[in-house]
């Protein structure tokens, strides 16, 4: 037996979807080099989703640059996106609600090859972007002589010359995304300018995805966008009067708050707000997947023998792939056990203060837990090496270990805490004190899993120079990347 500590202090146990925890005391600074009524136009241009508290304004202190069809521009440089000639800026600091520790992981072999930013669970920072007369290829954004390089970029540029057609778009939103699978559209999402900028924009502008996978048109379509209007790039540059990003300094799933957003949408939308979550539900990835669990029989007959009282219905991975289905299901499921992956960004659809049983790999899907931990989902998750990450191998689990991982996901959401004894070797996620004091000094530092945390907030407080990502292994996906600001 082993004795776990809780840390669960949630005052509302309902299942009913929460109203928008807004931060209303300290605003976050607005900067007060420019005058007011330029603050007020920056402030327009984000949507009332967001309120000003949580936001910092940096106007642009250079004009923008005009050119003309024919010009031929060499690219001999790049630049960050706050150095662009022309562009306003909104910092958004988004708080996320949830302080208890909502994940309660199996100790696994260390191993980090999934990518997470623990501070992505504490807070989303994303930096909305409005470029005014930005040169736009299917390759990047570009002005004078300069290309503009997102924290999710490598180091070094096309120093190719560019022309300046004469097409021109008056108003662009363009998707950007560290990887294309379907988690990472979510939550390093192309589509979050969607919901921070206000309606009459989105509803004038036309979009364009950087990498693009065949399911951003279904989902835009289902998350009820499917009116916009597609824009078409080409290698020579279209002139953009007005350009808008949103990007996370959390490159990788780090927009959480948008992920809670987008819930609340989807929620709406299919009306399924006031549905109370009863069911249990139960998937597996496909047969010839990865992680597809071989033995899933065996495991959903003991679930039903040992909690009869609960009804359980299983759906495949692709069953519940179409929002419309999936919601309907989901948001009616209290408990819901399945493997890690794309699968577990399903939450999606659940209600807050519900449960995952996630049916872990041999490594850590750090992207799982710290979404769940965001979006308020008690969720446990086991270790499970006979379902690699990425190859395919027996697929054969413990069945009584991953039913004693369902015990405590059951027991947590019935109760709201954590169970205090359990019968594995388990831990929280992640401590989140000191994550708390470097983000309230400063939110756009990126606390990247492992990271030495406490030289970073030694660092911090004695103002001694470093890099704004905390990381303590070198990722083989970002060692190249352009410094963050």
């Amino acid at each position: 037996m082993y004795l776990i500590t809780s840390l669960s202090f949630v005052s509302d146990v309902s299942f009913k979807v929460e109203e928008k925890t807004l931060i209303t005391n300290s605003p976050y600074l607005i900067t007060n080099d420019t005058s007011y009524d330029k603050a007020q136009n920056i402030i327009s241009l984000v949507s009332n989703l967001i309120m000003p508290n949580q936001t910092k304004i940096i106007p642009s202190r250079i004009p923008p640059i005009e050119y003309k069809p024919g010009d031929c521009i060499k690219i001999k440089k790049y630049i960050h996106p706050l150095d662009f000639p022309g562009v306003d800026v909104q910092e958004l600091n988004l708080k996320i609600p949830i302080h208890d520790q909502r994940v309660l992981k199996a100790i696994l072999p260390t191993n980090y090859q999934i990518v997470f930013f623990s501070s992505a669970a504490i807070r989303e920072f994303t930096r909305l972007y409005h470029f005014k007369n930005a040169l736009v290829t299917y390759m990047g954004v570009f002005c004078k002589d300069c290309q503009v390089k997102f924290p999710n970029d490598h180091v070094g540029v096309d120093t190719s010359s560019i022309t300046v057609s004469n097409r021109v778009i008056e108003n662009l939103i363009i998707g950007k995304t560290t990887f294309i699978p379907w988690g990472h559209f979510l939550t390093d999402s192309p589509i979050s300018s969607l919901l921070y900028l206000p309606e009459e924009i989105v509803n004038k502008s036309q979009y364009y995805f950087y990498k693009e996978s065949f399911f951003y048109g279904d989902n835009l379509k289902a998350f009820g966008w499917g009116h916009l209007q597609r824009a078409s790039l080409y290698r020579d540059a279209t002139l953009v009067k007005n350009l808008y990003m949103a990007v996370p300094n959390d490159f990788v799933n780090g927009q959480t708050y948008f992920f809670r957003l987008l819930r609340e949408r989807l929620m709406k939308l299919y009306k399924c707000e006031d549905i109370k979550p009863t069911q249990g539900t139960i998937s597996n990835k496909g047969l010839y997947k990865p992680r597809h669990i071989s033995n899933m029989d065996k495991l959903i007959e003991r679930i039903r023998e040992t909690y009869p009282n609960i009804t359980w219905t299983y759906h495949s991975d692709d069953q519940i792939s179409n929002t419309a289905v999936a919601i309907k299901i989901l948001s009616a499921t209290k408990y819901f056990v399945t493997p890690c992956g794309s699968a577990a960004f399903k939450i999606l659809y659940m209600h807050e203060n519900t449960g995952i049983c996630i049916v872990g790999m041999a490594i850590t899907d750090w992207a799982n837990l710290g979404i769940c931990q965001a979006m308020g989902i008690w969720c446990t998750y086991s270790y499970n090496p006979t379902l690699p990450w990425l190859d395919r191998s027996t697929g054969i689990i413990d069945i009584e270990m991953n039913l004693r991982f369902l015990s405590y996901l059951i027991y947590a959401v019935d109760n709201q805490k954590w169970p205090t004894v359990t019968k594995d070797k388990v831990e929280f996620l992640f401590e989140q004190d000191m994550h708390r004091k470097i983000l309230d000094i400063d939110p756009s530092s990126s606390l990247q899993i492992p990271c030495n945390i406490d030289k970073y907030y030694d660092n911090l407080i004695h103002h001694k120079s470093q890099p704004k990502r905390c990381e303590s292994i070198k990722s083989i996906y970002f060692d190249r990347n352009v410094p963050m600001r």
